[in-house]
């Protein structure tokens, strides 16, 4: 094995991936969005003050974070409901009509035995 280079850590560093969110973070901030939601806005800043007030969160970092989750949300909330691609509704005309979760591909006839 070849030893790493400093160009090869440096590469390797510059790469950087989706950022995960802990569940704390998912299930906190639709909870304070539901109990606060007259008093949250689209401010990571106000919204940060405003969890200080209300909640007891062990760290700066942890309250960041789901203040930051808090001010996602509130954006998604303000543009409005999601509209449906037009594969996802196929999908769902394409399911058992019996209420299974079966998909039926329609050029396939099924054979029963």
């Amino acid at each position: 094995m070849s030893p790493i280079t400093s160009s090869t850590a440096e590469i390797s560093t510059r790469v950087i991936m989706g950022r995960m969110r802990t569940k704390k973070v998912k299930k906190s901030s639709p909870q304070v969005i539901e109990n606060y939601y007259s008093r949250m806005n689209l401010a990571f800043h106000t919204n940060k003050k405003i969890l200080e007030e209300v909640a007891i969160i062990p760290s700066k970092r942890l309250r960041n974070k789901i203040s930051g989750f808090s001010t996602h949300l509130m954006k998604r909330i303000q543009k409005g409901p999601m509209v449906e691609s037009p594969s996802s509704s196929r999908r769902k005309s394409m399911r058992r009509m019996d209420g299974g979760d079966e998909l039926i591909n329609p050029f396939f006839k099924k054979i029963s035995s």
